[in-house]
């Protein structure tokens, strides 16, 4: 007979005291810590709920234990020390956890003055602390309770809580909306969100059976995936794909396996609409529709595929050559820079194109890193990388021998030594400058409009007109004039194609975030040369290999997709 899993549950709220009678604390009841606590205990699960004080008076279901918290600090003692001991399989950190403590003052304070100030102290993150202490094997479950936000805004906050601390499951709630009829919340998992509402209890029951199911499939043998099912350079918790893997294989020809993959930095994922749990034949079909289409607009060829999921998370669809050849490269991958990614913590993951390793990724709480594979340098991969992460608020460290190309395309070097340098990525960098460039593209030739630079920061460099905006103008305003005042050629019309933005760094200290305005036009006007730019017509397979090349004007042609001649 198996052995029963064992739970831990954190319910109610932390006191933080200020002198020896008064407390901040917070308006937790543990009430529905109490219920996953009885939910656990009616599947046969040894639970223990590490509880706030709220909880001493509380009923307990036949066989649930208590112990009781006080202060964060206590917590923290209490939590680390059950794990230990009791190795649990299954904890779910539901306490209203105090993320300051006031520094305390000794006796009681007078009630005579008019004002007190109390200074406060942030608490380490508990939950980010826990993947290390439960092991890989246990289910670990966060909470993020937030007040009137959009649910948009809640469910990412919850999937970026989930990736960050290495969660099973996130359960997010809106404050707003609780009440005690009702206590809806979102569990958000890796393979999508789901949305469960009704009284406390129900809800409690439904969460404890979708944790336990995911936890029984998960350990569900995978008939195709071998090696790879658990891979570490794809996922960070393991997903049982069989039932869709079975009905895609069986309509896609050549296609070997499925893998969800929520830790690779995969380069060229198609956006999906699929919203339907990966593991039903709702999601199936729908994925087989958009995977149809993508081969037929050319996006994808062969077999394989990359699809990134709404719900989070890239749905990878390998060939039996490609499954083999990541589970063949990984290792070599590591070894080029053994001691750099030995110094983070958790393994690095991979970065993928077309199924390929080509190169590698990973994160910390606090910062991001990424490197190209010396084989693949040169296609802008990097480029693409660092626009997917661009969105990201952590440090950026990059091998010291890399930096002068991250700040050529506007990265702030924060800090750094012989080896390594500490980035900021350019959105998070409020001293960008504006400016604006146009692509004059010639649709019944093919042709692009570029000139050579003869002065400014990047001068014998090939690049679009373009230049600073003025006070007062739009962007579009500054390309247009710009693309006169260099070439003496006005724009066909002042309606662009395409508009993409980059960053750039210019004279030393100075960075630009560059919007590129694509124009399309059907007569070809002769440009006259200035003191700025010798500029030319040159199709548009020749611009792209141009070199030297604008860092900005290069990533802007890799990213345009124009009409044919």
């Amino acid at each position: 007979m198996a052995e029963a899993l064992r739970a831990l549950v954190t319910a109610g709220g932390t006191r933080e005291p200020i002198d020896d009678v008064r407390v901040i604390t917070n308006l937790s009841t543990g009430r529905f810590g109490r219920a996953l606590a009885d939910a656990l205990a009616a599947c046969g699960v040894e639970t223990q709920i590490l509880g706030g004080q709220v909880l001493k008076e509380t009923p307990l279901a036949d066989g649930v234990g208590l112990e009781v918290f006080g202060s964060f600090a206590d917590l923290d003692v209490r939590l680390f020390r059950l794990i230990a001991a009791q190795r649990p399989d299954i904890v779910l950190m539901a306490a209203a956890v105090s993320d300051y403590s006031p520094e305390r003052f000794v006796g009681k304070l007078s009630s005579q003055a008019d004002e007190q100030q109390l200074f406060l102290r942030r608490n380490p993150k508990l939950l980010a602390r826990l993947r290390k202490a439960c092991g890989p094997d246990c289910s670990l479950v966060g909470f993020k309770l937030m007040s009137g936000v959009e649910p948009a805004v809640l469910e990412a906050t919850a999937r970026a809580q989930l990736f960050a601390n290495d969660l099973d499951v996130c359960v997010a709630n809106d404050l707003a909306h609780l009440g005690d009829a009702q206590h809806p919340v979102l569990a958000v998992v890796a393979e999508g969100t789901f949305s469960i509402e009704g009284a406390r209890e129900d809800v409690a029951a439904r969460l404890v059976e979708l944790l336990l199911t995911r936890r029984a499939a998960r350990r569900l043998p995978s008939t195709t995936l071998g090696a790879l099912a658990e891979h570490p350079a794809l996922v960070r918790r393991p997903v049982s794909l069989e039932g869709l893997e079975a009905f895609l294989c069986a309509r896609i020809p050549g296609l070997d396996c499925l893998v969800l993959s929520d830790a690779a930095l995969v380069l060229d994922a198609l956006p999906s609409a699929c919203t339907a749990p990966p593991c039903s034949q709702e999601a199936g079909e729908q994925l087989y529709a958009e995977v149809a289409a993508a081969r037929l607009r050319g996006a994808w060829q062969g077999p394989g595929f990359a699809v990134r999921l709404p719900s989070g998370g890239v749905l990878l669809g390998l060939e039996a050559a490609q499954r083999q050849q990541l589970i063949e490269d990984w290792p070599r991958l590591l070894e080029l820079e053994p001691k750099r990614w030995r110094a983070w913590q958790g393994q690095p993951a991979a970065m993928l194109r077309a199924g390929e390793l080509v190169g590698l990724w990973a994160t910390s709480p606090q910062a991001i890193s990424f490197g190209v594979h010396p084989d693949w340098r040169g296609e802008g991969l990097g480029d693409v990388a660092l626009e997917l992460l661009s969105a990201d608020e952590r440090e950026l460290r990059v091998a010291r021998r890399d930096a002068d190309w991250f700040v050529a395309r506007g990265c702030r070097e924060l800090d750094g030594d012989v080896e390594e340098v500490v980035l900021a990525l350019p959105h998070a960098d409020d001293g960008c400058g504006l400016a604006a460039s146009v692509c004059l593209y010639h649709v019944p030739s093919g042709d692009v409009l570029l000139g050579r630079r003869l002065v400014g920061p990047w001068p014998g460099y090939w690049a679009f007109p373009g230049g600073r905006v003025e006070d007062g103008e739009s962007l579009l305003q500054a390309a247009l004039r710009e693309l006169t005042e260099e070439t003496l050629v006005s724009a066909p019309s002042n309606h662009w194609y395409a508009r993409n933005t980059v960053f750039v760094s210019g004279t030393p200290g100075r960075r630009f975030a560059v919007t590129n305005f694509c124009i399309l036009c059907m007569d070809r006007p002769e440009p006259q040369p200035s003191a700025e730019l010798e500029a030319r017509w040159l199709p548009l397979s020749e611009a792209r290999r141009l070199r030297p090349m604008a860092a900005g004007t290069r990533r802007v042609l890799r990213r345009l997709q124009l009409p044919a001649p």
